[in-house]
């Protein structure tokens, strides 16, 4: 969607370096991947959705790759000034989601509802 912004792969690594790790890529065409596919999103909610579950999918760095994601989704929704909060009493929480996602037993619908009933 061209009317949304993007975070560039420095962003995400900056992101990644922020969050304890040292930014280290084991895989940098996994990580422009994720990115060109979300910028092929037709939703805020795919871009999100991408971010979250692809990321975590692709593993582009050595460490950290879970938390990286769920704070690049999170960015990526703050430059387009939409937010996201967890709903109490959903059936599972960020820790559950992203570690589901990691061991393939949650799915990318699962992830976009999850995304879609978080936006603020």
């Amino acid at each position: 969607m061209s009317d949304l912004v993007y975070p560039t792969t420095d962003e995400i690594i900056k992101i990644n370096k922020r969050l304890g790790e040292n930014g280290t890529l084991v895989n940098e065409s996994n990580l422009k991947s994720v990115c060109e596919k979300a910028e092929y999103s037709k939703s805020i909610e795919e871009a999100a959705t991408t971010y979250l579950y692809d990321f975590i999918h692709a593993h582009p760095f050595l460490n950290g790759n879970k938390r990286t994601a769920f704070h690049t989704m999170l960015y990526f929704l703050e430059l387009n000034k939409r937010k996201f909060k967890y709903k109490t009493g959903y059936e599972y929480n960020v820790e559950e989601l992203v570690y589901g996602i990691a061991i393939d037993a949650i799915k990318r619908p699962q992830v976009k509802k999850f995304i879609e009933d978080g936006l603020i």
